[in-house]
């Protein structure tokens, strides 16, 4: 009798204890609460009342105060659900420092736990916790990882999976560790593998190198009064070799937008550049162009012709034109970079239908490019297209990516072989990846510019050594995350200079349009650019590929 008298006592304090709990869980909120209260039109200040009355029932991530701050939360109501005492399963947790979040520790960045890194993954237990930084715009992210400055190194031979990749997050962008994580469309697949090998130099030419030891001390930013900015006494090679404060960002873009690239690089029909777009419904679309890129000006290959100093306004060119589909062959785009920084490139693009060129307009810099997923200021062999002149950038960071660059097997060009589908993301088969260190800068329209324009920042992933993009991610105009694209570039030997960056595969994943583009030098069979002296005669002519006028005389 007593022993079941005991029994039933200890199953009644069980009972009110359990009682108790679940009455306390249900007072709290949840993330869905949080996000209904707002999508309801609530007041931020009622619901930073209750949170701070009830608490919350969940840990907080970057992730989670991303996503309540687009949905309309402000400031103080993330600072209430990131202070605010958690009723977990058994327990209740209060933050360990509940601090105040003042302007000055909004965007200061942390120091990093777990493994000694920033991780924009980690728990948001206060102001002060790892990973965490509530802008008065939007939860940067970005920022946060390029702030990191944590370097160290990755065994050859490491296996990046779906299961340990969190062992690794330190040493990827923001865009790459969003697809490990599978909250969007585009994601990771569950046998995704990356081989990471040893990170080996990229020298650039030893012309280049001279020019640059040569001319770089005179080279100076220019600030203008109508809030443009430019450089001056630029003559070739690396503009800025050691760029500092003040304007270490921006000289970091100069550096991009002057990086070494040959003379001249080419594609044939025999070797093209292949694009290939991709919908979420898996339907596949590729294209073919014919290419041919030049470097007019600021040449460090060898001397210039006589036709290219005549021509002496424009320091680069591209000339791209559509091989297949067959209805949309001939169709032919030509780009003009002025030395004049302040001056916008020209764009030409000759219609078949029409049998003529029109000139491009300046607002096609938010246009896609063929079909693309690329807009006109995406698509530049190093990775920006924007220019010098409307643009400012900030230095945000010095830290070690992983990257898939240098000598790697030319396989981007048979898209979808060779690839992760549908992510279209380079199998093991084509190399090894690298521990890249790299530069990170925040690339802005300057604000007087910026009305009707596309994109709100692009974070560039500057490779120190080659100084080109490695990876970017891009947002749109209210700071939201758009776009990330992975450039994947690629040495090629070429006598006398060696090896140089020429050759590339880029693949861009549109996470709002859940559409993606896949760009590659490479063909079918493995065949890359070619460069120089490698160039056929006929792709050498100067007038033909440099020229507006000639457009015409395409379909002849």
């Amino acid at each position: 009798m007593r022993r079941n008298l005991t029994t039933s006592i200890m199953l009644a304090l069980i009972t009110v204890c359990h009682v108790a709990t679940s009455a306390a869980a249900s007072k709290t909120l949840s993330e869905n609460d949080l996000l209904r209260l707002l999508a309801g039109g609530v007041y931020n200040a009622r619901i930073a009342s209750l949170v701070h009355n009830r608490g919350i029932n969940f840990v907080p991530t970057a992730h989670d105060l991303e996503l309540l701050q687009r949905a309309g939360a402000d400031e103080a109501l993330l600072h209430e659900v990131v202070t605010a005492p958690r009723v977990l399963p058994q327990v209740m947790q209060l933050p360990p420092h509940p601090t105040h979040v003042t302007p000055q520790s909004i965007n200061k960045p942390i120091a990093s736990t777990g493994h000694n890194t920033l991780n924009a993954r980690q728990a948001a237990s206060n102001p002060s916790t790892p990973g965490v930084t509530i802008s008065s715009q939007k939860l940067d992210i970005s920022k946060l990882e390029a702030s990191s400055s944590v370097s160290g190194t990755l065994p050859a031979g490491t296996r990046i999976t779906i299961r340990n990749w969190r062992e690794y997050a330190q040493y990827m962008p923001f865009g790459m560790s969003e697809l490990f994580e599978g909250y969007h469309f585009w994601k990771m697949p569950a046998d995704i593998e990356m081989v990471i090998g040893p990170t080996l130099p990229e020298k650039m030419p030893a012309r280049y190198n001279e020019a640059t030891e040569r001319y770089s001390d005179n080279v100076e930013i220019i600030h203008l009064p109508d809030g443009h900015n430019d450089i001056s006494n630029y003559v070739g090679g690396e503009p800025f070799p050691h760029p500092r404060e003040p304007d270490k960002g921006y000289k970091l873009l100069a550096d991009l937008w002057f990086a070494y690239v040959p003379h001249l690089l080419a594609g044939t029909p025999e070797n093209p550049l292949t694009t290939c777009s991709e919908t979420a419904y898996g339907f596949v679309s590729c294209e073919r162009l014919s290419y041919v890129f030049r470097q007019a000006a600021y040449n460090t290959d060898g001397a210039p012709s006589a036709e290219e100093l005549k021509g002496s306004n424009y320091w680069y060119t591209e000339w791209t034109s559509v091989e297949e589909p067959e209805e949309l062959r001939y169709t032919t785009l030509l780009t003009l970079y002025p030395k004049d920084n302040q001056r916008q490139k020209e764009l030409f693009r000759f219609v078949p239908s029409l049998r003529r060129w029109l000139r491009g307009s300046l607002a096609a810099a938010c246009s896609p490019v063929v079909g693309t997923d690329y807009v006109e200021d995406d698509f530049k062999r190093v990775g920006f297209n924007g220019g010098l002149g409307s643009f400012d950038a900030k230095f945000l960071g010095h830290k070690q990516i992983i990257a898939l660059t240098g000598d790697y097997t030319p396989l981007g060009g048979d898209f979808p072989a060779n690839y992760y589908m549908p992510l279209g993301w380079p199998k093991p088969s084509w190399g090894n990846w690298q521990l890249r260190d790299v530069d990170v800068i925040d690339v802005r329209l300057i604000p007087s510019m910026r009305a009707g324009y596309c994109y709100g920042k692009r974070i560039i992933y500057e490779d120190s050594q080659t100084h080109y993009a490695l990876w970017e991610d891009v947002y749109d105009k209210n700071m939201w995350f758009w776009k990330a694209a992975l450039l994947a570039q690629r040495m090629v030997n070429v006598q006398p200079l060696g090896s140089v960056p020429g050759a590339f595969t880029s693949t861009a994943w549109d996470f709002e349009n859940r559409h993606l583009t896949n760009a590659s030098t490479q063909s079918k069979e493995g065949h890359d650019v070619l460069v120089d002296g490698d160039v056929p005669a006929q792709y050498r002519n100067f007038v033909a590929y440099y020229t507006p006028a000639r457009l015409a005389d395409i379909m002849k």
